[in-house]
């Protein structure tokens, strides 16, 4: 079952981009402290060794650091947005909720037809009102289509929200 809690997403949201934004303030401080390193003024095997280390290796891993960060930070910011933009503005669904509003137009549909039949079957008989017969039938009809409208949307909220 998927479940979206929208306010704690965007809440979320905002606490992953202030923890990137503090780890990257740290690997700014251990940036320079790669940059202090190589620029050290001292000779040596060993000391050659430790410059092309701190270039090299440690260098490398703050910079690709820094650069996963900033791509988590980016794309944990644009959740809500995503969220909002393909399945709802305004509320949190779980795929619980939209099964059972699935279902709820489904015995819509079922009802509607069932009214549209027994108006039909009614309709048989001579002395019944044909005009409030045909006017259940049409009505029958568009409660029909308005449930079928519904579960559509439903429906599509329900892939939207798998998909997110």
């Amino acid at each position: 079952m998927v479940k979206m809690n929208l306010p704690a997403l965007e809440k979320q949201s905002s606490s992953c981009s202030n923890a990137c934004n503090s780890a990257m303030s740290g690997l700014q401080n251990v940036g320079s402290s790669v940059g202090a390193v190589t620029g050290l003024d001292i000779q040596g095997a060993a000391a050659t060794s430790a410059k092309n280390y701190a270039e090299r290796v440690a260098g490398q891993l703050v910079n690709q650091t820094a650069q996963l960060l900033q791509v988590i930070q980016h794309d944990v910011a644009e959740l809500p947005a995503r969220y909002k933009s393909m399945v709802d503005r305004n509320k949190s669904w779980s795929t619980e909720e939209l099964n059972k509003k699935i279902s709820e137009c489904d015995e819509e549909i079922f009802k509607a037809e069932c009214d549209a039949g027994k108006a039909r079957a009614k309709m048989l008989n001579p002395k019944a009102d044909h005009a409030a017969l045909e006017s259940c039938i049409r009505n029958a009809h568009k409660a029909k289509a308005n449930a079928r409208t519904k579960k559509r949307k439903y429906q599509k909220k329900l892939r939207n929200l798998n998909i997110f």
